[in-house]
């Protein structure tokens, strides 16, 4: 009997999904330190079988593909650029504009086909099995319900633009994690403006470079957009490893203060 590609299946007791999918276990991943060809660098990304959309040409090029490994009906990847080395903090403002326009874009072709993911894992430590930076788009059947974080009243602000605020809450449960809010609420990511969504890039940008300055070693750290109404944008550093308890209580312990990482950004921000 083949192997599915995935399932979804629901804990009886506790009502809660989880996917089982075999397959992804067979991806390649560089940074296991196996010696792969990177598939997302061009000189392996020779077809357009799997290639869902473009944008630009040369080093300013933006591939949306098919999962070959996915987790869902629709698994899409967004590779952020040519370069296998670069991430948002390298690229220009109008580079990194142009992937959030990818991920709107995205969003509204997929969202009348249940709940559109979109996050980004960079790092080993947060979970990203290839080097070459992506983006990841999938989207859960409308059956299974939306778990992530509500979006609560804005706290601990850090800053205030025209469409946004950028909080650390005081509530965090990670060390440094940080929030992207707009102000006009209860509409979803794929109703943005481009002005707003420009803003929003830039601001994710800023936060990037901050991180990657505060850390001496590589960063890991993972963002998501929230799928549906009352949208916000949620980056964790990945300066921790779940113990045993927080895995068995589901109450983390968070290490730095959120109104320390408040006022590092904040500074940095004002000197940026």
């Amino acid at each position: 009997m083949p192997m599915p590609d995935f399932e979804f299946r629901k804990n009886p007791i506790t009502g809660e999904w989880v996917v089982i999918a075999p397959k992804r276990g067979l991806r390649p991943k560089d940074n296991l330190r196996i010696e792969v060809a990177c598939p997302f660098c061009p000189i392996s990304l020779k077809t357009i079988e799997e290639e869902v959309s473009r944008e630009g040409s040369g080093r300013d090029l933006i591939r949306v593909i098919k999962n070959k490994f996915p987790f869902s009906k629709y698994h899409e990847i967004v590779i952020h650029s040519p370069d296998h080395a670069k991430n948002f903090e390298d690229l220009s403002v109008e580079h990194s504009r142009r992937i959030f326009e990818a991920y709107r874009s995205r969003y509204n072709e997929l969202k009348n086909h249940g709940h559109v993911y979109i996050f980004h894992n960079r790092g080993k430590n947060a979970g990203e099995s290839l080097g070459h930076a992506h983006t990841q788009i999938v989207v859960m059947p409308s059956q299974i319900p939306v778990n992530s974080k509500p979006l609560g009243e804005p706290d601990n602000n850090i800053l205030v633009t025209k469409f946004y605020r950028l909080y650390a809450p005081s509530y965090s449960q990670w060390p440094g994690e940080l929030w992207v809010v707009p102000k006009d609420r209860y509409q979803t990511f794929g109703d943005l403006t481009d002005s707003s969504l420009y803003e929003l890039s830039d601001a994710v940008r800023g936060i990037i470079k901050i991180i990657k300055d505060r850390i001496e070693d590589e960063p890991a750290y993972n963002f998501y957009i929230y799928p549906g109404k009352d949208w916000y944008l949620r980056l964790i550093p990945r300066a921790k490893v779940l113990g045993g308890f927080e895995l068995a209580s589901n109450i983390y312990v968070n290490t730095v203060d959120p109104e320390e990482v408040k006022n590092y950004v904040k500074e940095k921000f004002r000197l940026s």
